[in-house]
């Protein structure tokens, strides 16, 4: 209340301070109006109004003041400047980085709070989003990783806001306006393909190996997995469960790339075909944006059996091999196995691990295929009438082909079986006879002999001058001959430990032998020596003397000379003793 008004003079304090320098108002007047009143200081949001005063002054000095100690809440704190907007980092698939970014020109202590716009959330201590307002200075929050987000990440907005620290009721006329926005850039996901190949089990499954990569490391769904036979025509692949596929939905493409695999059933989209150019190709979407179709191939599919066909089987001539040829049509190579039966395919047990040829793994398809089987060493010493072979074809995927079987076929792997084999001179010649008997199955043999001089241990003896059933075309039988003239290829010998070996060989090279006992060869003449004769005294006896050589009885003979030996014609009819057959060598005789 004022009669002569003069000045007005307005003034204020911050923070608990001293007032400032005063702001001049409305003159001559009791009533100036709302003055705007200079602080003298920059104001920060963490300031505040302490207190204010208008002082008054009238026309003859009088002087009044004014003050307001508690001056009204929604004017006394500052509000802070509008933050910058915060950088966003790291996104991954449902998390991101986010870091606040003050205005320039705030001070360092005020709180701040982070809102994501498209659920009206703020971020939470833990890193989650919640409805409550969670105020912390940037040295808490700090780099904050922000979990729990759905992918893509890209679609979240985020923005923070901050407020004066001095306003312990945390009004909302102290807080800062919201600042710009700021949201993670997407990027569209990409796929590479690393590799396509079919199962080897027979499944007729393929793996596609692929990575997928995305900026955001979004989840992403496979928007195209389709094939195609000519890279022209293309369609949807159906998956396969149940072999380590990663499905088509719910797929993380991590910014470091992903190695995921997607299982096709070409059994089922391309049943009963071979195609060696087949293509695949994949194209995936985080449901922002799609990436580029990516297209692998040409490669191979199998999804025909291996046929195996004209299967045929025999033993080799002059062998214990025996041939088996057969055909293999498959669009790929093949593991061929086979079995042999002995008894026209009602068990198949005989050994085959003497098998060469296109056996095994890696025989590539065409007619005359070829396998060699060493009967001789994994079926030995038969005669089988019934033996048969089947072969079965197995390709580099695992489809397994039916059997084949050849016709039953004739194997000899016996040997012919000598027996009863025994030798004797002949009397009073140098010739023997070997005797034998002789069994083969198949056909006719070669027959060998062979002569030792010492119970077998060598057999070196010459059997130029043998002759009958010796060489080829011995029939079975009993009673076979042999001669040997001993004195043309073993002459002037004496042996006690002679023994002969006599061999069948068949067509297919099987040999059975057997020798005798060891026998008895003389083709050394005998020898007489010291012969002398003397009358005996009183008597008309002659007394004939002699010594004997041979292994063998002689038969001796005796000639009177009275002439000197130039004729020998004197009676001998009355001689005795040692004299005629069956005399023993010795001396003294």
């Amino acid at each position: 209340t004022e009669t002569n008004p003069n000045t007005n003079e307005f003034y204020l304090a911050i923070n608990g301070g001293s007032y400032g320098s005063p702001t001049a108002g409305d003159t001559n007047t009791p009533n100036p109006s709302n003055q705007a009143t200079a602080v003298g200081a920059t104001l920060d949001g963490n300031d505040y109004i302490s207190k204010v005063k208008i002082t008054h002054t009238d026309d003859f000095g009088q002087i009044f003041d004014n003050e307001n100690l508690t001056p009204n809440i929604l004017y006394k704190y500052v509000k802070p400047y509008t933050p910058q907007a915060p950088t966003l980092s790291n996104p991954i698939t449902t998390q991101l980085n986010l870091l606040i970014n003050p205005n320039v020109s705030e001070a360092t202590d005020l709180e701040y709070a982070i809102n994501e716009t498209t659920t009206g959330n703020y971020v939470q201590a833990d890193g989650t989003l919640g409805a409550t307002p969670i105020w912390q200075t940037t040295s808490v929050w700090g780099t904050k990783t922000i979990t729990g987000l759905s992918s893509p990440v890209a679609n979240y907005i985020f923005q923070v806001k901050s407020r004066n620290i001095s306003d312990t009721l945390n009004a909302t006329s102290s807080e800062s306006a919201f600042s710009p926005t700021a949201q993670i850039t997407n990027s569209a996901p990409t796929i590479s393909i690393d590799s396509a190949s079919q199962s080897t089990d027979g499944t007729q499954f393929v793996t596609i190996n692929y990575t997928g990569t995305d900026g955001q490391g979004d989840i992403v769904s496979l928007l195209v997995y389709e094939y195609s036979t000519d890279n022209s025509n293309w369609f949807s692949m159906t998956e396969k469960s149940g072999v380590g596929s990663n499905g088509t939905t719910n797929l993380t493409f991590l910014p470091g790339g992903s190695g995921l695999v997607f299982a096709w059933d070409s059994g089922t989209d391309l049943s009963g075909v071979e195609d060696s150019t087949v293509y695949v190709r994949l194209q995936a979407n985080d449901t922002i944006a799609s990436g580029s179709t990516t297209t692998f191939g040409p490669f191979v599919i199998d999804n025909i059996l291996p046929v195996v066909s004209s299967v045929s089987a025999s033993q080799s001539a002059g062998s214990r091999n025996v041939s088996i040829s057969y055909n293999l049509t498959d669009l790929s190579n093949s593991v061929i196995e086979i079995d042999i039966s002995e008894d026209s395919g009602a068990t198949w047990t005989v050994a085959t691990t003497t098998t060469t040829g296109d056996i095994g793994a890696g025989v590539s398809p065409g007619a005359g295929k070829t396998i060699v089987w060493d009967a001789g060493t994994d079926f030995d010493n038969q005669y089988q009438t019934d033996i048969r072979v089947r072969v079965r074809a197995t390709d580099v995927f695992g489809n397994q082909g039916s059997i084949s079987q050849s016709a039953d076929f004739t194997l000899d792997t016996k040997d012919p079986v000598v027996s009863s084999v025994s030798a004797s001179q002949n009397t009073g010649a140098k010739t023997f006879v070997f005797n034998y008997d002789v069994s083969e199955d198949l056909g006719n043999v070669v027959v060998g002999l062979e002569i030792s001089n010492d119970s077998g241990s060598t057999w070196t003896v010459p059997t130029t001058s043998a002759s009958g059933d010796i060489g080829s075309g011995i029939s079975s039988g009993t009673g076979k001959t042999i001669t040997w003239d001993a004195g043309t290829d073993y002459n002037d010998f004496e042996e006690l430990d002679m023994r002969i070996r006599i061999t069948a060989t068949d067509q297919f090279t099987n040999s059975g032998n057997d020798s005798s006992a060891d026998f008895s060869l003389d083709t050394k003449n005998p020898r007489i020596t010291n012969v002398s004769a003397t009358q005996n005294s009183g008597e008309t006896n002659v007394s004939i003397t002699y010594d004997l050589a041979d292994n063998s009885d002689s038969t001796i003979e005796i000639d009177i000379s009275d002439d000197g030996g130039l004729t020998w014609n004197v009676t001998d009819t009355t001689t005795t003793g040692d004299i005629g057959a069956g005399i023993s060598q010795g001396t003294g005789k």
